[in-house]
């Protein structure tokens, strides 16, 4: 009697396992009703004990039995709930997390990180297992971890496409999560169950059975283990997860972020679009650009990336059409920039330093001053800026606000560079030549890219010359031209175009402008005519500006300047302007002159260059004496009276006059023949 009774409850538990109810309320009922037929069987079984006390080996086999069915069941209920088990709850709480933790608009924060980076959407993100992230993610299998991979590459290549629509993402979910449930079941709850099957197997002594059914008893006790964690694979970068966002993960992003540097909080939100209207700006789609950016501050009035990016589409425009207009729109625009709250360092800097530069293209150098003297304030452990502001007094031609700047540099930076090479330009602009010197040369041998400048090498090696220092100078013209700095130890001119020929001497016939010296050859008795009634005049001929000759005297009466005609002097002498007039190549140089040009006997004009190889340098012999020489680069020629020789005068060039008179020549610059007529028309004026 005793083995029919085990061997049906034996049958009924396996019944009870096997059972799948639909609904956990069905479960909880089923366990309430088998727990109540246990009660009954158990009853049962002690009727039956009583009716055969002599059997106590059966009756503790009995007991054992009733254990086994109470450890089966609880592990079918164990089962049922591990199946139910639903974990969008801690997705949710999850994304409450992050939208609690970001700064701005969290909510286009997130969406915009999903899909940058995962094909899953929020809401199906999988549930972190407790305990940290990393650690979850040891368990996770390589497939799974190849999948994933392949995932986020297609994401981030799609960078600004729509994720995968939450059904679909979903269900790849769901899926991967229920293959993860039956692979990885513990082997102690595959053990278990084969005990339940086995157990009466291994009753062979009492002692044993008592044992184990104090162990069983412990186990009905104890509450059941927490259901399986799925594997989950390390994840090395942890910008790549999709879902919600922690706040080191959202740190992290910004941290690789491609403009964090200029994006503040509020611009942050909005840093896809803001990144697209760049795109499309790098990419050349000015117009698409500017009107995203238009549209942009529209929505979002206060994003000062908007409005940098709206002031360079500007900025390119005026570049693109050469247009004054869109150029002092833009300058407008970048002022404006400058002036809204919570612009970041870096871009109050791009923005300051465009601006600075736009300024002083423009010749708005009024204007700029407030510019440098907030950024002075704003960043004054850095003397550039202090440094910047004397530039802009130098082209104001403020020479004592720039050296009282500069000199303060030098005090709290004794070092820099910038500020000594500047210093050493302004002693030499005020013929304090030694000191000059010293400076300039600090400056350029300190290698700071602020005194790496043509301009310096220039002063640098004109101030020697007129010491008397040749062979120094000629060294510091040789360093130039290594550094790039010239085009040739001999051809120095700080304003070029390095496509133009160039030639120490030229003929009539290659400057293709023949026919105006000719013109010029044929009327040259009539031009020496007038060059000599004003030489009568007493104030008419003034000294050269430049102070290129070392002893003797050198005078100049110009008749047209930087391209257009002085009226007053070509009343004095018509007929060289009516000439020069009707060629405009020669009148509308505004990169040259036409003088008459007056030097005496004992005259030496020390080596130097002309400033541009733009142009071309013709002299017309007036009244030559003897012993009077040009040298350009290295070759020595001589005027002659009546006609016209041609040089470039980028080239450096030397004159003696060791004759007994006066030396008379009409000097007329043209266009160098290679100039576009829209470089001779745009070109800025020397």
């Amino acid at each position: 009697m005793s083995g029919l009774r085990k061997k049906k409850l034996e049958e009924e538990s396996i019944e009870a396992f096997d059972e799948e109810p639909t609904r956990e309320v069905q479960g909880d009922q089923e366990e309430n009703e088998e727990t109540e037929e246990n009660g009954k069987e158990e009853e049962s079984a002690q009727e039956v004990i009583d009716d055969d006390d002599n059997e106590e080996t059966v009756g503790v086999i009995v007991k054992f039995g009733v254990g086994v069915a109470l450890i089966v069941v609880a592990h079918v209920v164990l089962i049922r709930k591990w199946n139910s088990w639903d974990p969008s709850a801690k997705v949710e709480d999850k994304g409450e997390a992050v939208d609690k933790s970001n700064v701005n608009d969290t909510s286009d924060t997130v969406e915009i990180i999903d899909r940058r980076e995962s094909l899953v959407d929020l809401d199906t993100e999988l549930p972190t297992p407790s305990g940290s992230e990393d650690e979850a993610m040891e368990d996770r299998t390589p497939e799974e971890s190849e999948d994933e991979q392949v995932s986020e590459n297609y994401a981030a290549k799609t960078a600004y496409e729509a994720s995968a629509t939450p059904a679909d993402s979903e269900a790849e979910s769901n899926a991967e999560l229920t293959d993860d449930e039956v692979d990885d079941t513990p082997d102690r709850w595959k053990n278990e169950e084969a005990d339940a099957q086995t157990g009466t197997e291994e009753e062979e002594e009492e002692e044993e059975e008592e044992d184990e059914e104090e162990e069983e008893t412990e186990e009905e006790e104890s509450p059941p283990p927490s259901p399986p964690k799925p594997k989950i694979q390390p994840e090395q970068n942890p910008r790549r997860r999709g879902g919600p966002r922690s706040a080191d993960d959202i740190d992290f992003e910004q941290e690789y972020y491609e403009y964090t540097d200029i994006t503040n909080d509020y611009d942050w939100a909005i840093r896809n679009e803001l990144d697209f209207a760049e795109d499309e700006f790098l990419n050349g789609s000015i117009e698409r650009a500017k009107s995203l950016f238009s549209n942009l501050l529209v929505e979002h009035p206060k994003s000062v990336r908007a409005y940098y990016g709206f002031a360079r589409c500007i900025d390119q425009i005026a570049e693109n059409l050469k247009s004054n207009t869109h150029l002092l729109e833009a300058i407008n625009l970048y002022a404006r920039t400058l002036e809204l709250p919570d612009i970041s360092d870096a871009l109050y800097l791009r923005v300051a330093n465009r601006t600075i530069e736009r300024m002083r293209f423009k010749g708005l150098y009024q204007k700029l001053i407030p510019i440098h003297r907030s950024l002075i304030q704003r960043f004054h452990n850095d003397p550039i800026h202090r440094n910047n502001l004397a530039v802009t007094f130098l082209l104001m031609n403020r020479l004592n606000d720039a050296k009282t700047v500069l000199e303060n540099v030098l005090n709290r930076w004794p070092s820099d560079g910038m500020a000594a090479a500047h210093y050493g330009f302004i002693l030499k602009m005020e013929d304090n030549l030694e000191a000059g010197v010293k400076y300039l040369k600090n400056g350029i041998e300190s290698n700071h890219s602020g005194a790496q400048d043509s301009r310096f090498y220039f002063h640098l090696g004109d101030a020697l010359y007129r010491l008397g220092r040749n062979d120094e100078a000629l060294k510091v013209y040789e360093i130039g031209v290594k550094r790039g700095m010239f085009r040739s130890l001999y051809q120095r001119s700080l304003y070029n175009i390095d496509r133009l020929v160039s030639r120490p001497w030229w003929t009539l016939e290659q400057t293709t402008y023949a026919s105006f010296f000719r013109k010029l050859e044929e009327n040259w008795q009539i031009i020496r005519n007038e060059a000599q009634a004003l030489l009568t005049k007493n104030g008419e001929f003034v000294d050269e500006a430049e102070k290129l000759r070392s002893v003797g005297d050198w005078k100049q009466f110009e008749l047209f300047a930087r391209g257009r005609k002085i009226h007053d002097n070509c009343r004095k002498a018509p007929v060289t302007c009516g000439i020069v007039s009707s060629f405009e190549a020669a009148s509308t140089c505004s990169r040259g002159q036409v003088k008459f040009s007056i030097m005496s006997p004992g005259t030496h004009v020390r080596a130097h260059c002309g400033p541009t190889n733009c142009r071309l340098r013709a002299h017309l012999g007036l009244i030559v004496p003897a012993d009077t020489f040009l040298r350009v680069a290295e070759e020595i020629r001589s005027w002659k009276e009546g006609k016209v020789l041609v040089f470039d005068d980028s080239f450096e060039h030397e004159v003696w006059h060791n004759g007994t008179s006066a030396r008379l020549v009409l000097i007329v610059d043209t266009w160098h023949p290679d100039l576009t007529q829209t470089e001779r028309r745009t070109l800025a004026p020397i």
